[in-house]
């Protein structure tokens, strides 16, 4: 052992302290190593224990862990035990001081005893906005959590504990650690009396999350939990949208405690129209202090939300059609089916599960709305929050209803690239897979929409189609001609939605198997904080509002490369009238091919008796991606014609693209090309 001081300079001799130290000191541990980031961030707000020879947390119950700069799953600096020299709490009044590790010491010349005010962690003391200093416990010393550091950057790991009602609603917040312990926590925008008016704040959990009270997510409020990521241009979270990509060097992801027995709170609006599916998908599951991401039913996980702050169970009836008139939501149990696995592509696969059956975290399901005045339903979901890894299998050939099942927007090309295999057909290699991928979709979501003028529950009447979205771009629904029949849907109707890159909280999509089939896997990397039809242009989520909805600047959009693929939209209206619509996107760096590439080519989902489509290897498209864009290239389609008659193919729209971008027609027939 050694003599040495805390709080002084020695000088030796005379054996005279110099330079005391003015001010509080708590939690002094010696290391006989050095400390990266990442262990300091994580050992902040909280003490320390030996955790199975680890270094462990006593608030975060996990060991503190090293860094992963590679992303491959190896921790790369642990960070032992034996590595502390000596550890001192500094937690009593006067005499010797207990060692946690290393020599015993003593207090000199100390005759008054000071309280512990430092933040292990920051704990609440007042039912007040989170920005009010006094809502914390020793405020006269404190700065709010997730406050301005000195270097005027955001401090983003703070571990915070409340046990007060706190709503924030003036930023959002970035924090290590979370502990709801009881009451409520609210995240709120603007304290709007109508949830579908709130902008909302994004609450972003790093590490670690206990809930044991209340989380309200009011409006386009949303709980993302994943790893804290850097924009590799400066080291700032990459709010810019610039085209650099996120990194991490974070190894452990975000956990929410499975003991957590408290529930979280989201709104959700949906059509009204007591004919019309709205696809859902849950983003909460039951409630228990067990376990995450259990299979729940809609009646435990989803309430009536025409009072957001006093949301009731709904009711159910056995008729076709939901009762708007009880004071209470009365909705038709006949519509809540599942979809799953199915090889036929027909109806006789949907599995009715009604309100009381058990669904699966991940999958998606239908339910149709209120029959309310206006044109959207207010839901409220409340259950523990879904996190992590959510899997759910489906074979060769077939088709699932799955969906967003997280309390935030999930990025579309994320959970696209993290899902198609790696090997294109003709077994090139599929650059836009990602590393883990499942390799168990083609890479199409399609979305259903009913149209606004559907009035029956009779299938073959149905006004609707199906959207679709793959890293080319989104594209609407097929508008069907306005008398004629013979098409998949009814006549009449149309839609100027088209799915963008982030898929609300609670949507549900349509999937189709690769070759090989396997699990779908959501990842929290896929999650974002992204509000519905907020965003700049092209970069918002949509949940059944219309494209033409004003967008405004949102701060916390998260960077991708959207708007460098060249887009040219075309339509074609058939002789009685329908509408099919077509997009052919341009990857600059050629990440698509001429052939077929799985994420970027739409298969057509809705066969009509007169169409145009995309032709590669043979079959129907939608949607093509191609390389770079080329002024020499073509691209054939396919004219299916079983009435004849006068046709029509135009250009809607070029996005991205040289504006005097000129486009023609080849007809092979007659060998002509038009303008």
């Amino acid at each position: 052992n050694i003599e040495a001081l805390l709080g002084a300079m020695d000088q030796a001799p005379p054996n005279d302290p110099t330079n005391y130290y003015h001010g509080w000191a708590d939690e002094l541990r010696i290391w006989n190593r050095a400390l990266n980031v990442q262990h300091i961030r994580q050992m902040m707000n909280q003490e320390i224990m030996d955790f199975s020879g680890n270094v462990g947390g006593e608030v975060i119950p996990t060991k503190i862990y090293g860094v992963d700069t590679d992303q491959d799953g190896t921790e790369e600096d642990e960070l032992f035990w034996a590595d502390l020299a000596g550890y001192y709490r500094m937690d009593l009044v006067c005499g010797d001081i207990y060692p946690y590790k290393g020599p015993a010491g003593r207090l000199r010349n100390i005759t008054t005893s000071q309280q512990e005010t430092a933040p292990l962690p920051y704990t609440s003391r007042a039912n007040t906005p989170w920005d009010t200093d006094s809502t914390w416990t020793f405020y006269d010393y404190w700065d709010v959590p997730n406050s301005i550091g000195i270097n005027g950057d955001p401090i983003d790991w703070n571990i915070v504990r409340t046990s007060h009602n706190i709503t924030s609603v003036t930023k959002d917040l970035t924090l290590l650690g979370l502990i709801v312990q009881s009451y409520k926590l609210t995240i709120s925008g603007s304290g709007a009396t109508l949830p579908e008016n709130d902008p909302g704040t994004g609450l972003w959990v790093t590490h670690y999350l206990k809930l044991d009270g209340v989380m309200d997510l009011v409006g386009e409020s949303q709980l993302v939990q994943k790893r804290y990521y850097f924009d590799d241009d400066n080291g700032a979270l990459d709010v810019d949208g610039d085209p650099t990509p996120d990194i991490t060097n974070q190894f452990n992801e975000s956990i929410l405690d499975p003991t957590s027995g408290g529930s979280l709170k989201r709104d959700q609006q949906g059509s009204v129209n007591l004919h019309n599916y709205n696809y859902w998908a849950s983003p909460v599951s039951i409630i228990n202090n067990a376990s995450n991401n259990i299979p729940y039913n809609v009646n435990t996980v989803m309430r009536d939300g025409t009072s957001s702050a006093s949301p009731m169970p709904l009711q159910w009836t056995d008729s076709y059609d939901a009762n708007p008139a009880t004071s209470v939501k009365t909705l038709s149990r006949r519509w809540i089916y599942t979809y799953a696995n199915d090889p036929s592509n027909t109806y006789l696969e949907w599995d009715y599960v009604s309100e009381s059956g058990s669904i699966n975290v991940g999958l998606g399901y239908t339910m149709k709305g209120s029959g309310a005045a206006g044109t959207l339903q207010n839901y409220v979901f409340i259950g523990k929050p879904n996190n992590n890894t959510i899997k759910t299998d489906i074979l060769t050939g077939n088709d699932a209803l799955v969906g967003n099942p997280y309390p935030s927007a999930l990025d579309a090309n994320e959970f696209i690239k993290d899902n198609i295999p790696t090997l294109n057909p003709d077994n090139s290699v599929n650059v836009n897979a990602n590393p883990d991928t499942s390799g168990s979709i083609d890479g199409t979501l399609y979305f259903w929409i009913h149209y606004d003028i559907n009035n029956t529950h009779v299938l073959r009447d149905y006004k609707g189609g199906y959207a679709q979205y793959t890293l080319s771009g989104g594209n609407p629904a097929v508008t069907p001609p306005p008398t004629e029949d013979g098409y998949v849907i009814s006549s009449g109707g149309s839609s100027d939605l088209i799915p963008e890159q982030y898929i609300p909280v609670g949507q549900g999509f349509f999937v189709t198997a690769s070759p090989s089939g396997g699990d779908i896997s959501f990842h929290n990397d896929q999650r974002f904080f992204i509000r519905e039809g907020l965003g700049s242009d092209k970069d918002g989520s949509q949940f059944l509002k219309s494209t033409n909805t004003k967008k405004q600047k949102n701060s916390s959009n998260a960077s991708h490369n959207e708007n460098t693929i060249g887009r040219l939209r075309l339509e074609f209206k058939t002789p009685e009238g329908a509408t099919r619509y077509l997009l052919l996107a341009f990857t600059p760096n050629n990440e698509a091919s001429d052939g077929f590439d799985y994420g970027y080519d739409a298969k057509v989902f809705d066969n009509n008796p007169n169409d145009m489509l995309f032709m590669i290897d043979g079959e129907k498209y939608v949607i093509q991606g191609v390389g770079a864009f080329d002024e020499t290239k073509q691209y054939p389609f396919g004219l299916y014609s079983k009435t004849g008659g006068a046709i029509e193919i135009s250009v809607t729209e070029l996005e991205n693209l040289d504006p005097n971008t000129k486009v023609y027609v080849y007809d092979a027939l007659l060998g002509t090309y038009t303008k």
